[in-house]
């Protein structure tokens, strides 16, 4: 159904080098979109760190990770880690670090 979509904005559109991006388009979007919410979640947890509540999150980000019993890294296969819209609690954590937010050892 997609693709008679975009063969009808072609045919709106006219000729040239439109085919080929719309054709690769269902299989660009997908990725590009994931890694664009990762990219937002990064940016919102660096505004919190901003903010000065970079500790308090990432308490709770290692809480969560406790309470699920989630490993360290992410998933093992590449696909899940291209297409997770949400980076992994520890990418989270790392980055709020980075950013200002108090690290587990300063917690005490």
């Amino acid at each position: 159904m997609a693709y008679v979509g975009l063969i009808l904005a072609v045919f709106a559109l006219g000729h040239g080098y439109i085919w080929p991006f719309l054709f690769i388009t269902p299989f660009i979007a997908p990725p590009f979109l994931a890694w664009l919410n990762r990219w937002h979640v990064r940016q919102a947890d660096q505004k919190t760190a901003a903010l000065g509540y970079g500790s308090t999150l990432v308490q709770v980000l290692y809480g969560w990770q406790m309470e699920h019993q989630q490993t360290l890294g992410r998933e093992d296969s590449r696909r899940a880690q291209v297409m997770a819209n949400t980076p992994s609690l520890v990418e989270r954590v790392r980055v709020l670090e980075r950013a200002g937010g108090a690290p587990p050892a300063a917690w005490g």
